[in-house]
């Protein structure tokens, strides 16, 4: 789901202008199955393993928009999130096009501005 302070941010920004977002995509763990596990090492690879799996699919239809300026900042790898950047016209292009993919329960796309944020509930 795009962000109220996303599509407000991508909307009224200008056209050379370049931002950036938090991809989120939920807890995508079974953070059960996870923490039953008997040692802190194998949790902490499982854990990781499963952020890796659900990146995956994200990373994939964001590379797409690679030539389009848009790219991966940081990949935040112990955590279900990671950083893109990119031109506004290019990042309204993927929303646009990548709409169901966006519009999925456990994906966020989230500004990356505390600006954005304060503006969210405007």
């Amino acid at each position: 789901m795009v962000n109220i302070a996303a599509s407000r941010i991508t909307d009224e920004s200008d056209a050379v202008d370049e931002k950036m977002f938090i991809v989120d995509l939920g807890p995508g763990a079974d953070l059960d199955l996870i923490s039953a596990m008997p040692s802190r090492a194998e949790r902490r690879e499982a854990l990781r393993a499963s952020y890796q799996q659900i990146k995956h699919p994200a990373l994939e239809t964001i590379d797409r928009y690679a030539s389009d300026g848009i790219r991966v900042v940081d990949l935040l790898e112990d955590s279900p999130h990671f950083l893109i950047a990119g031109p506004v016209p290019a990042l309204k292009k993927m929303v646009e096009e990548q709409s169901e993919f966006f519009d999925g329960a456990n994906i966020s796309l989230i500004p990356n501005d505390p600006m954005g944020f304060a503006s969210a509930g405007e």
